[in-house]
């Protein structure tokens, strides 16, 4: 309890002046609440729970009569003693309150000395109530805890073991066995008696007896039994007793205590087994060390023996038992007693020495060994002779050595190759991205950017089999979905067809499990493989994608077959199929891209996985490839029929050969500040030129150092680009000064070191992410949508979008001095702008705080879509005003709110619309029909999708913007993105309505 804690009190009273004058009598002793109606009586006394409450009971609306029954009502204040403050007389109202329950009276008009005294006598007995409620407390949780059951008896005949002798049993112990009440374990000694187990039963009641009746006092009673509960189950108690006597030493009165103390009992034998255990194991122990052939000693703290094993003997020539207690140094090693011993070594941290003898090298392995204080108690040594391992040592040295220059070599090939074609592929995406070149110049751009895409696939080759074979390459698994996997393969796989009369036949299980674990990225890079070889090796005919599962103890077995019509292979050619750089039929496959790595990169990663791969194949009619890998399971959900369909309906009969490639959709980052750091001039080109279309501002510097001096001078940038290898300061060391000055945001890699394992080591040394050059355009996107784009909220990207759409419009017409769009959503902003602001100034009366803020939120919207139709002037105007409200100036804002709306008015007749070209939305229409695109870009219903976009013709500009956004994603199988733009668009129209 705690003593130091006041009192609190709530008066409830009608009148002021009866609240004033029981504040100013109790205030000093207690903390003192007040309410003066029922209602707030009851709220308070919920809210403040008081030790006591003064309730007047003439009180309009709810009497204290009422009020005293709502409390008692509640578990919650039921307790709270209300004292009734009246001036009531009639005996009938104070038995009425007594009924209810009322603590006591307080009359009118009041005496203070009688109110103090009445409080603390209610005081008093709470605190004394309370007292008793905690001694309870803990006596239980004593009991409860030692799991004690206590007993008493009256002793009246000298046969104290009589069997209807009368006993008190506390209802703690009859809990104990599983009793109830006194009604199924009555106070007698039988009730005891007859649960002791029958092998301890005489003992029990006889020791009993002979404590009783032993006048000195010296006979204990402790004994431990058996006692059997409700259940039938036995249990192990320890019964105590004491006996209190008279004079003569005759007993008068004995108690007791019974404890159960199986638990007690389990871990004692437990602790015996456990010790027969160690002992049968210090003896395995010793044998095992026995018949270990190095020699292995044990010293105590001041280095003297006390274990050794039989190759301690065969080295010393002596019996173990003549060296015990002796000092180590007997050893007679050249280290002995130097600073250079096993013990002197292993104090200073080093855990191994050397030493010769006859002619032989030996090294030894020590460690300390500690007591249950942390001190030093010993010291444990290894010998073992190293004569043959130095050769051995030399060898592995040069073998490392050898590996470490290999490792180089192959980081520098990819650096020294990746930078100028970083250059190459960088300045072809660049010029493609001009649709009015000549279509003889766009296909050359398209051939050299294709061959880019094939030589940096060879290098990806040889740089991934080098990693595998270095041991750099670690499997990953998560969650993944079948349906994305199966998706990707065939969209990518797709375009190796060109112009070959080749069908593409895509067969899916579809009880396959929805969701499986793995690692979904090295499964891709197996069925690329497989599916590349497929069709180079095939001129005409069919490849087919097969799919299914098995089950297994522990998840499924998934299962691929990559079946091709091309020119098969004999069973010589199998047996060497999965050698490293093996390709076969030269003078046949001469055209044939390729290192000749992917089947042994693909076997190498099912190893990993512990998948297998089978072939069977036969010259001239094609080959069957089946891989069978364990994967993990997620839930019972399966593919589906539906989902299969939606997957097959990617088979084509032929894919053209002059498809275009997929264009990057870039959204405007107008907002966004980019620094690029590289030495090279032509770098800075391409990054440039890859980055302007998305209207950012770019910043360069041609070194690390240079890079550092703009983050000291206090410039933050959305994205630090860095490359990599740098002279003077490389981006490595660069990066970490620059964190070392405490700078946080973003910085990105560039780097044309791609060996695997490179991405790990930049993004454990402060960058967030890391490109590989030549900069891969889609990778290049997506670090510029999450690093900026993502972190913008929704109505800047979109003011971006607009502006970027009218930056445009005004490319194409001078004449024009915004975009459709652009004009039709300023005046939409225009207009409920000028109805907010009429409806907030007009007239006399005050403007509320709530008027306020809604004329803040207007007019600051009003300053950004000025800014953004180039109304600078009005947009100033509309951010004096801004601050007006932020400050709560009604005068200046009663005064220059008429001068904006009508110069707002005057811009709307200047920008009265047009009819516009598009038509225009049934908001309704275009939410069910988004909500049907959400769901068949869940099922990957290409198909689908692109039915419901054609109907949706007679819809408004802005509108068809975002659905052909929608139509660009679903057209490249992006379906997560196109689901997540038609969910977003669904929110802009809900907010419309």
């Amino acid at each position: 309890m705690n003593k130091n804690r006041k009192n609190s009190i709530l008066i409830v009273d009608d009148e002021n002046s009866n609240i004033l004058t029981l504040t100013h009598i109790l205030n000093s002793d207690y903390n003192v609440y007040a309410a003066k109606d029922g209602l707030k009586a009851i709220q308070a006394a919920n809210k403040y729970l008081p030790d006591i409450i003064l309730l007047d009971i003439i009180m309009s609306e709810m009497d204290g009569y009422a009020v005293l029954a709502e409390l008692k009502s509640s578990e919650k204040t039921q307790n709270i003693p209300v004292i009734f403050i009246t001036g009531l007389s009639d005996v009938a109202d104070e038995e009425k309150g007594l009924a209810l329950g009322v603590a006591d009276y307080i009359t009118k008009p009041f005496s203070a000395a009688i109110v103090k005294l009445r409080v603390r006598n209610q005081m008093q007995m709470i605190e004394q109530f309370r007292s008793n409620e905690y001694d309870i407390m803990k006596y239980k949780l004593s009991n409860d805890a030692l799991k004690i059951g206590l007993w008493d008896m009256d002793v009246e005949n000298d046969d104290p073991s009589d069997s209807n002798y009368k006993f008190t049993w506390s209802q703690e112990f009859r809990q104990m066995l599983g009793f109830d009440s006194e009604d199924d374990f009555p106070n007698m000694l039988d009730s005891w008696s007859r649960q002791i187990h029958p092998e301890d039963k005489e003992k029990a009641l006889d020791d009993l007896a002979a404590h009783i009746i032993d006048y000195s006092g010296n006979t204990p009673y402790d004994i431990e039994c058996r006692i059997m509960l409700k259940t039938g189950e036995y249990r192990n108690f320890r019964a105590l007793g004491t006996t209190h006597r008279g004079i003569q030493g005759q007993p008068i009165r004995t108690a007791g205590a019974l404890m159960d103390i199986t638990e007690r009992k389990r871990m004692e034998r437990e602790i015996e087994e456990t010790m027969a255990k160690i002992e049968e194991d210090a003896h395995w122990y010793k044998s095992i060390l026995d018949a270990i052939p190095l020699p292995v000693s044990v010293t105590d703290a001041a280095m003297n023996w006390t274990f050794a094993n039989k190759a301690v003997e065969v080295f010393l020539d002596k019996k173990r038992e003549d060296i015990y207690g002796q000092p180590c140094s007997n050893w007679m090693s050249g280290i002995c007693n130097t600073d250079e011993c096993g013990a002197a070594c292993a104090k200073r941290g080093e855990k191994r020495t050397f030493f010769n003898h006859h002619d032989s090298s030996y090294q030894v392995d020590v460690e300390i060994l500690h007591d249950l204080m942390g001190e030093i108690s010993g010291f444990i040594e290894v010998v073992q002779d190293i004569t043959n391992v130095k050769q051995l040592a030399k060898q592995q040295a040069e073998s490392e050595m050898t590996s470490r220059a290999k490792s180089a070599f192959l980081a520098n090939m990819s650096h020294e190759i990746r930078t100028p074609m970083n250059a190459i592929l960088g300045i072809t995406e660049i010029l493609l991205q001009n649709e009015n070149l000549p279509d003889k110049t766009l296909e050359g751009l398209d051939k050299i950017r294709r061959s880019c895409d094939l030589l940096i696939g060879i290098i990806n080759d040889i740089l991934d089999f080098s990693k595998i074979e270095a041991g750099k390459i670690d499997i990953i698994p998560a969650q993944y979905s079948i349906a994305s996997l199966i998706n990707d393969a065939i969209h990518l796989n797709m375009m190796r067809m060109g112009n070959k009369p080749i069908e593409f036949e895509i067969q899916v299980d579809e009880n396959i499990p929805a969701k499986l674990i793995g690692d979904e990225l090295r499964i891709k890079q197996i069925l690329n493989n497989l599916l590349s070889n497929a069709f180079k090796y095939t001129d005409k005919g069919k490849v087919s994608l097969l799919a299914t599962t098995g089950p297994t103890t522990e998840g499924v077995t998934l299962v691929f077959a990559i079946i091709d019509t091309g020119r098969g292979l004999t069973s010589e050619q199998i047996s060497k199929l999965f050698d490293e750089y093996s390709r076969f039929n030269e003078e046949h496959t001469r055209t044939i891209e390729g290192t000749g790595l992917g089947l042994a990169i693909t076997n190498r990663l099912l190893e990993l996985m512990d998948g297998k791969i089978y072939v069977e194949s036969e010259p001239g009619k094609g080959s069957k490839f089946i891989i069978r890998l364990p994967q993990g399971t997620v839930d019972e959900e399966v593919l589906g029929k539906d989902m299969v369909e939606n997957l097959q309906q990617f088979r084509v009969g032929r894919y053209m050969a002059n498809e275009k490639r997929a264009k990057v959709i870039r959204d405007p980052m107008p907002y966004g500040k980019v620094l690029v750091v590289d030495d090279v001039e032509t770098n800075h080109y391409v990054v440039d030129g890859l980055l302007k279309p998305y209207g950012l501002h770019l910043e360069s510097v041609m070194s690390g150092l240079e890079a550092i001096e703009q983050i000291k001078s206090g410039k933050v940038y959305d994205i630090v680009f860095m490359d990599h290898m740098m002279p003077v300061m490389d981006g490595m060391e660069a990066t970490k000064q620059i964190r070392d000055l405490g700078y946080t945001a973003p910085i990105v890699a560039l780097t044309a070191n791609a060996v695997v394992g490179q991405a790990d080591i930049f993004l454990q040394n402060g960058f967030d992410d890391f490109i590989s050059k030549p900069i891969d355009i889609y990778n290049l996107n997506s670090v510029l949508n999450i690093f900026i784009r993502d972190k913008q909220p929704p109505e800047v990207i979109e003011a971006a979008r607009k502006q970027m759409g009218a930056t445009e419009a005004d490319n194409k017409d001078s004449n024009a001095e915004m975009s459709s769009l652009l004009k039709e959503s300023f005046i939409k902003d225009a207009n409920k702008a000028v109805k907010t602001l009429e409806d907030i100034c007009q007239g006399e009366a005050d403007i509320t705080d709530k008027d306020l803020k809604n004329f803040t939120i207007s007019v600051h919207g009003m300053k950004s879509s000025l800014r953004n139709i180039g109304e600078l002037e009005l947009s100033e105007l509309a951010y004096n005003l801004e601050q007006a409200g932020k400050e709560q100036n009604t005068a200046q804002i009663k005064e220059s709110t008429p001068e904006f709306i009508n110069k707002l008015r005057g811009l709307l007749d200047k920008f009265k619309p047009e009819q516009e070209a598009g038509g225009t939305d049934d908001i309704a229409y275009l939410q069910k029909q988004l909500l049907s695109i959400q769901e068949m870009c869940a099922d990957y219903d290409r198909k689908g999708v692109l039915d419901i976009l054609a109907e949706m013709e007679n819809c408004s500009n802005e509108s068809k913007v975002i659905l052909n956004t929608i139509m660009e994603y679903v057209q490249h199988s992006d379906f997560e993105k196109a689901e997540k733009e038609a969910s977003d668009f669904a929110a802009y129209l809900a907010g419309k309505e």
